[in-house]
């Protein structure tokens, strides 16, 4: 078994295998490297998904 191909994952869940550039920034993402003086997630185009994680966290955590 070899290490999951998560280039191919996230072509399945775009639907589309224009995703190089989405990679590349979550990759920086999780080395929590900076570009242009800011964090990569906080741009605008990542803002949804990362409060939509933030709030499902603290969903889960007022229920448990």
């Amino acid at each position: 078994m070899g290490a999951p191909n998560y280039v191919n994952k996230l072509q399945e869940l775009r639907c589309t295998n224009n995703i190089m550039e989405e990679f590349d920034d979550l990759l920086e993402v999780n080395r929590g490297e900076w570009r242009g003086g800011e964090l990569i997630i906080l741009k605008k185009k990542y803002r949804p998904p990362f409060v939509k994680a933030l709030l499902f966290n603290y969903i889960n955590n007022l229920q448990t």
